[in-house]
């Protein structure tokens, strides 16, 4: 029967582990880390007695490969904005805590502020692999750049003078039904103050006698 061998090669146990601890391995790793905290430890002596701040220990991180470039991508601040949310992991670590999570650097930011300054800062730069310098624009990019923004510019103007000359025509169209309107109203009081008028002249009280000589039919059209 051929024996259970792991990822390395090494023999296993039952257990899926090696068959014994490498001590020699876990003792060099100690040393190290015993040295690192003792060298950190005098730095931070060393400017304490000379009246300085420590040292800060920055980050390993990876070196640029390309200059800063533009998000394509929508940040999300004001998602959640006029809500209300409950919050998972309050007193931990990582997602679900209350404020703007990071996914790349693992960091939690309290409000949008600092989130963008995070963002846009040297750290989470470096990790995106990119640097604070911005690419130098060519003159054909230049000229590029600008006839695609009066391109912009003549087509929404083109669209409000559109929309201006519409909402014109409507208005216009209104401002005629209006004052036929009123042309209308103003034709139908002179023919019934007119009435009137023939009507007291000619001293008819009767309103049927004044239908057959003809008044009622004054002012019985109807206003458009």
């Amino acid at each position: 029967m051929a024996e259970k061998t792991g990822a390395y090669g090494k023999q296993e146990n039952a257990s899926g582990r090696d068959g014994k601890w490498d001590m020699e391995v876990f003792k060099e790793r100690a040393k190290e880390r015993d040295k690192e905290a003792f060298d950190k430890a005098k730095e931070h002596e060393e400017a304490a007695l000379k009246g300085k701040k420590a040292p800060r220990t920055k980050p390993d991180l990876p070196k640029p490969t390309k200059l800063l470039e533009q998000r394509t991508h929508d940040l999300g601040i004001d998602n959640n904005l006029n809500k209300t949310m409950v919050v998972n992991n309050p007193g931990g670590r990582g997602a679900g805590q209350p404020g703007f999570y990071c996914d790349l650097c693992k960091r939690v930011s309290k409000d949008s502020i600092a989130y963008l300054s995070h963002v846009n800062g040297k750290t989470h730069l470096r990790r995106l692999g990119q640097t604070t310098q911005v690419a130098r624009s060519t003159l054909d990019q230049v000229r590029a750049k600008i006839a695609f923004l009066r391109a912009q510019t003549s087509q929404e103007s083109e669209s409000k003078r559109f929309n201006f000359e519409k909402r014109l025509a409507e208005v216009t169209r209104l401002e005629d039904q209006r004052r036929e309107a009123e042309k209308q109203k103003i034709r139908v009081e002179k023919e019934q103050k007119r009435e009137k008028e023939l009507k007291a002249k000619m001293g008819v009280q009767d309103e049927g006698i004044a239908g057959m000589m003809g008044f009622g039919g004054f002012g019985s059209r109807k206003i458009r």
